[in-house]
Parts: C-alpha cells; sequence; structure tokens
C-alpha cells in the first residue's frame, strides 16, 4: 500500500504547524476524512439536503436514494442501526466504507501492523523511553513515556514540531494504575501514515529529549 499516495487524498495533512509539515499520530482518538467522504458531504448539504423517506420532490427522492445506499453499506460494514438517521453522516460512511473497500481491509492492517512494528523498533533506540504493553500483539499505537517528562510537556514540545500525539490517561485510568504511571504519551498510527511520518516523529522526540532533560521537568499533577 502506497501511503504517501493515500495521505494526499486527505486535506488537512496537507499543511504545516509551526512552519513543520503535519504528522498526525493521534489517530486512536480521531482519524481524518478523506477527500471523497468530505466532498459526499458537501454534495448532500449544497444540492440534495432534504428528509428521506416521506418528500415527492427531487431533493427528498435524491436523499433517500443516496441514504438507503449508504445505510446497506453500513448494515454489512457495521451492522448496527437505530433512532433517527442522521442522513448526511449516513452517505459520508457510505462513502468512507467504499473508500476503505477499495484499499482492502487486509492490506490497511498489514500496513499498521508494519507501521507499528517500525515505530516500537525505532523508539527502542532512544535512551529513556518507557514502552507499555506486550510487543506481541501491538497494533496501531504505541503508548509511551519519555523519562520523567511528563506527557503533556512531551506532546505540547512535539507539536512544536508539527507532531501530533496524545498525551493523558486514555480514558482508561485503571490501566494507568497498573502500570504505575499517572499519564502517558500515546503515538497511533492509521493508512495514511508513513515511514517518513514515523522518522519525523523519532527525530522530534529525540530534539524534544534534548530540549526538556529528564531531570528538568516536573510532573504535573
Amino acid at each position: 500500500m502506497e501511503s504517501i499516495n493515500i495521505q494526499k487524498q486527505f486535506p488537512i495533512l496537507n499543511q504545516k504547524i509551526h512552519g513543520y509539515p503535519l504528522v498526525y499520530l493521534d489517530n486512536a482518538a480521531s482519524t481524518q476524512k478523506s477527500l471523497q467522504v468530505i466532498e459526499s458531504l458537501q454534495q448532500y448539504y449544497k444540492q440534495d439536503n432534504a428528509n428521506v423517506h416521506r418528500g415527492v420532490h427531487t431533493l427528498s427522492s435524491r436523499a433517500t436514494d443516496a441514504y438507503e445506499g449508504a445505510r446497506k453499506k453500513v448494515a454489512n460494514f457495521l451492522n448496527p442501526e437505530g433512532g433517527t438517521p442522521i442522513i448526511a453522516g449516513a452517505i459520508g460512511l457510505g462513502t468512507a466504507i467504499d473508500f476503505l473497500e477499495g484499499i482492502g481491509l487486509d492490506t490497511i492492517e498489514k500496513h499498521d501492523k508494519q507501521l507499528t512494528s517500525y515505530a516500537v523498533e525505532r523508539m527502542k533506540q532512544i535512551e529513556d523511553v518507557t514502552m507499555y504493553g506486550p510487543d506481541d500483539g501491538r497494533f496501531g499505537l504505541v503508548t509511551f513515556n519519555l523519562g520523567k517528562v511528563h506527557p503533556h510537556d512531551l506532546a505540547t514540545v512535539l507539536d512544536t514540531y508539527g507532531i501530533a500525539i496524545r498525551a493523558g490517561h486514555h480514558c482508561c485510568q485503571p490501566l494507568m494504575r497498573h502500570f504505575e504511571a499517572s499519564a502517558t504519551a500515546r503515538a497511533s498510527f492509521y493508512l495514511y501514515n508513513t515511514e517518513e511520518d514515523i522518522e519525523r516523529f523519532i527525530l522530534a522526540l529525540e530534539k524534544t529529549k534534548e530540549f526538556l532533560k529528564s531531570d528538568f521537568i516536573l510532573i504535573s499533577s
């Protein structure tokens, strides 16, 4: 899978943060929307915005057809449904499913596993990096700390290099207590991430370590 080509299909990734190209590694919290999904939402709101299943006019008919087509895809992909439909969301989700199935879920899984393994091996080369959880079966993310540097401080400095990661307890305080960590940093990967992204992350991590120094940062409460 050519992630660099896939990356171009996600407009939000084509920007600079603090003068650096954005490397988005917070995918476990929110993944980005492809241009196809954005355009399908724009299409609905610009040309087809109407209620479904109850109108006889052209807009309602088009909205119903688009919604039902997406609904079938979602049923095959996820198999849940309930409540009042979010029409534009359903249409966008249908387009997202088309996008994912066009690449292939097996291909995406293989890519994410390879990228995670690559990141783990590179992070092992940085002194004072502690990674949490077993290496076997690690998939899509790496949870870690850098010496005594608080994850919020780490994430803040990494952001100045255009690297977006997650910091905190990740809504799993019992696990944090198990690891005896008040908080951790987390880098998570998706189909648009590349080995080049990992290398930029590693370089920024090394620069951050040098800048902060483990004994310089106070642990935040």
